[in-house]
């Protein structure tokens, strides 16, 4: 399984900081899954616990991942 670098290692720790209102950006990843119908859904995975759960649900369907930055402002949610 490919290393990738995640600023939050557990879903707390990312919760906790987006109580914050502001994270300006932060490391996570992206991943594509083959959906059994034969269509692609593509989402994020915002901490290494979160990444190590989605690899174990989804297995021979997760087609790619891909490290990306994303950012949080709570304001883009009210």
């Amino acid at each position: 399984m490919t290393e990738f670098n995640f600023t939050y290692q557990t879903c707390e720790d990312l919760y906790e900081a987006e109580r914050t209102g502001y994270i300006e950006s932060y490391d996570c990843v992206r991943v594509e899954v083959r959906h059994p119908e034969g269509g692609i859904i593509d989402f994020p995975v915002k901490s290494r616990e979160s990444y190590m759960k989605t690899v174990e649900a989804y297995g021979e369907r997760l087609v790619k991942t891909y490290p990306t930055v994303h950012s949080y402002d709570l304001q883009d949610y009210l």
